[in-house]
């Protein structure tokens, strides 16, 4: 019951606003990287790897950008703004990493060919 009577919370417009803004400019990152996961993605398929590989990396990834927004949404503290960025770089990595395996494959695939 003393939760719902606590005054020193701070419920104020202002707060709200913050996290707005912060939740909006999450998503416009969400956007901007999305062409670089889909495309990673269809260079998986295309490449042939493997059901297993493409969905660890590729669940790897969004588990990250989950974590990414919740981080970016719920802090401001310059802690939090660098955890926020390994949390990118880690995603990152994961297409970067479906990327390279699928150019190894494709590699190898066009080497027995000849």
């Amino acid at each position: 019951m003393s939760g719902l009577l606590d005054t020193t919370r701070n419920f104020s417009l202002y707060s709200k606003k913050n996290r707005l803004r912060r939740a909006h400019a999450a998503a416009a990152n969400g956007y901007e990287n999305i062409g670089f996961f889909a495309s990673a993605v269809v260079a998986g398929n295309v490449a042939g790897l493997s059901h297993s590989t493409l969905n660890t990396l590729t669940g790897a990834y969004l588990i990250s950008r989950a974590v990414y927004n919740f981080i970016y949404i719920n802090n401001d503290s310059q802690g939090a703004a660098a955890a926020r960025s390994l949390v990118w770089l880690f995603g990152i990595g994961q297409i970067f990493t479906l990327f390279i395996k699928s150019g190894n494959l494709l590699t190898n695939k066009a080497a027995n060919l000849l």
